[in-house]
């Protein structure tokens, strides 16, 4: 829910109210979201807090105010928090927050905000350690061994040392560094992994993660989040730099994914799928800025009978099981994207969605998701 939240403000501030409303109907048929915010896994959290960072970010160059950067800081904090592989994306906030000068961006260090930047990743790190309960793990190195001892594990870690050196030194949030030592050993050496009929003892398939988006993300959400990118870059739809300083983060994000040996499925880059509904959304602006009215009340006249039939098919979905994976449910999620643009048109101009650019008039919206659509997905992935 607060994901959701984020997804239409952040959309409303980019577009525009009615484009917020289209991403909002998205994410609340996005089975990746509803399948994977079901389960206790830190990928859920990864998501919300590395999008919430990335709009931080972009708030605090339009504000930045000590006020705000000590908010920064404590989101930051969290996202460090939610998932050891968050650590690139706090180094991409940390590069903006730095080279975010007077409004533009700036190449000349001598010119950053080191002050600022200081004092948030301070509060970044005390919020880190207060996450591990200011736990102090000590590492000694003495007599050609080193031995790291941490709060409440029965087992320290000793591993030999050829360096000479006799010191000890404390190192608060000790269980944070070991667990990012693990991950990188364990990307070192790869997972067993399979992909389109092959197996691997290390993983690491270069177009894994391309294929598995193709594969399990909604075809929709992927044609119409590669569309707006499009228009984007053609500059067919009006934005501001701040869309492409938030895309910095999945950028990396996707790269390094590609790049790893982790071949886990979609779950490790679903940190990627709600910047795709703001590329998505650009979509709906060029759509309705662009469109006659007789065009538009096409789509909605079009629309609102799809609608209708999207239980049909959600029905098709649960109760013929070979439906789903061969249709990757491309049909009932474009009838109730479509069905709910219709609908969010319809309820505007009758006052249930008012019309108020910053009112939170997102339970609308919110009401097309089926309770009964999530109680099936529920069964399907836990079966």
């Amino acid at each position: 829910m607060v994901l959701g939240v984020l997804v239409w403000f952040t959309a409303a501030n980019l577009f525009s109210v009615s484009a917020a409303n289209f991403a909002l109907v998205l994410f609340a048929f996005s089975p990746s979201l509803i399948a994977n915010f079901s389960v206790v896994t830190t990928d859920g959290a990864a998501t919300l807090l590395i999008f919430a960072s990335a709009w931080a970010i972009v708030y605090w160059k339009r504000r930045p105010s000590w006020k705000n950067t000590t908010a920064l800081g404590f989101v930051l904090g969290l996202l460090l928090l939610s998932k050891f592989s968050t650590l690139l994306m706090f180094a991409v906030a940390v590069f903006w927050m730095l080279a975010l000068v007077s409004g533009g961006i700036s190449f000349r260090p001598w010119k950053w905000n080191w002050r600022k930047t200081a004092v948030a990743v301070g509060i970044a790190f005390l919020v880190l350690w207060a996450g591990y309960f200011f736990h102090v793990s000590h590492l000694t190195i003495r007599d050609g061994t080193l031995t790291v001892t941490f709060p409440n594990w029965t087992r320290p870690l000793v591993k030999p040392n050829h360096s000479g050196l006799n010191f000890t030194v404390p190192i608060p949030a000790g269980e944070f560094v070991a667990g990012f030592r693990d991950l990188a050993i364990h990307n070192a050496h790869g997972q067993p992994a399979f992909f389109l009929g092959r197996t691997s003892s290390s993983g690491g398939w270069k177009s894994y993660y391309p294929v598995t988006i193709l594969l399990k993300w909604p075809i929709l959400v992927v044609a119409l989040a590669l569309t707006g990118l499009l228009l984007t870059l053609l500059k067919r739809v009006e934005v501001s730099g701040d869309l492409w300083i938030m895309a910095s983060f999945p950028a990396v994000y996707f790269l390094v994914a590609i790049f790893a040996h982790f071949n886990l499925g979609e779950r490790h880059i679903l940190a990627l799928y709600p910047f795709a509904l703001l590329f998505a959304a650009a979509v709906w602006q060029q759509a309705s800025f662009s469109g006659t009215g007789a065009y538009s009340w096409g789509c909605y006249c079009c629309g609102m009978p799809l609608m209708c039939c999207a239980p049909l098919l959600d029905t098709c979905r649960i109760s013929i099981p070979s439906f789903a994976r061969t249709t990757n449910i491309v049909f009932w999620l474009t009838a109730t994207s479509i069905g709910g643009r219709a609908y969010l048109r319809w309820a505007s101009m009758s006052g249930t969605i008012r019309a108020n650019r910053y009112g939170w008039h997102i339970s609308g919206a919110l009401s097309l998701t089926s309770m009964g659509s999530r109680r099936n997905l529920w069964r399907r992935t836990s079966a």
